[in-house]
């Protein structure tokens, strides 16, 4: 048994027991689901970031055509023409998170859920796109399917933007702006991925979790306890010796040894 079929086994088993399906689902998702009852069910809410398993390149593109058929037009309705002036590229493996609004209707999972609305913090995602998610989210359920739990099956598909599989353009008012966003947004996330992670300390050979250490902008990515790398810097700068002030892991320093040799 696969460990989607096992949460979905596990959803259903949790609607007979106190707290429910959506108890169980904020045990293992805490961040992404807040729920509340409603007249036609419940009523539940899924935040959720993106994360690609490899990096893609995406073109940012407005949203907005300006009509230049008559003097001091403004923005038209109509589909813009995206000219390479305006397309920005970027490669991202991370996105930022799609807000899912849906309610279970109170015989779910037998039942299908209702979507109600999708959207995408920074409006990164267009309208078209939306539209195409949220038909994509509501054939994943059949009868058959739907009595396992389809709430598991959305988080995995959202989070790991299988949904953008065909898509490179992301049309935005103001591709610039959207930009700053999406690095702002991949940075912040990459960090904290680095931050809840364990690294051996290429010094002390002791294991930390990355929010104790530092990972160098080297061609090995090494990394190294903070106490660690400002003690060997520390040293290098008393002794007089700033050239040193570089990453201290053994391939960069023989490197550095091989350079320094072929220049004298």
């Amino acid at each position: 048994m696969s460990e989607l079929e096992q949460l979905q086994d596990e959803e259903i088993e949790a609607l007979t027991v106190s707290g429910g399906l959506l108890g169980t689902f904020v045990a293992v998702y805490p961040d992404i689901l807040t729920y509340s009852p409603t007249p036609a069910g419940k009523e539940i809410k899924l935040d959720i970031s993106i994360e690609l398993e490899h990096e893609r390149k995406f073109e940012l593109v407005s949203s907005v055509a300006t009509d230049t058929s008559s003097p001091g037009a403004g923005p038209s309705h109509a589909p813009a023409a995206h000219s390479p002036d305006s397309t920005i590229e970027t490669t991202l493996t991370h996105l930022p998170p799609l807000l899912i609004t849906a309610v279970l209707p109170p015989s779910y999972p037998r039942t299908k859920p209702v979507i109600q609305n999708i959207s995408a913090r920074h409006a990164w995602l267009s309208p078209a796109l939306v539209r195409k998610l949220a038909i994509r989210l509501g054939e994943m359920w059949t009868r058959e399917e739907g009595e396992g739990g389809i709430l598991w099956q959305w988080v995995e598909d959202v989070r790991s933007g299988a949904f953008l599989e065909s898509t490179r353009d992301l049309a935005h008012p103001s591709p610039k702006i959207l930009l700053s966003h999406l690095i702002t947004h991949q940075a912040t996330a990459k960090q904290a991925r680095f931050s809840a992670q364990a690294y051996t300390c290429g010094i002390c050979l002791s294991t930390q979790r990355g929010s104790k250490c530092i990972q160098l902008d080297c061609p090995n990515a090494h990394v190294f306890c903070l106490g660690c790398l400002k003690e060997f810097w520390g040293m290098c700068v008393s002794e007089g010796d700033v050239t040193k002030v570089a990453c201290p892991g053994v391939e960069c320093v023989k490197v550095e040894v091989a350079e320094d040799q072929a220049c004298c």
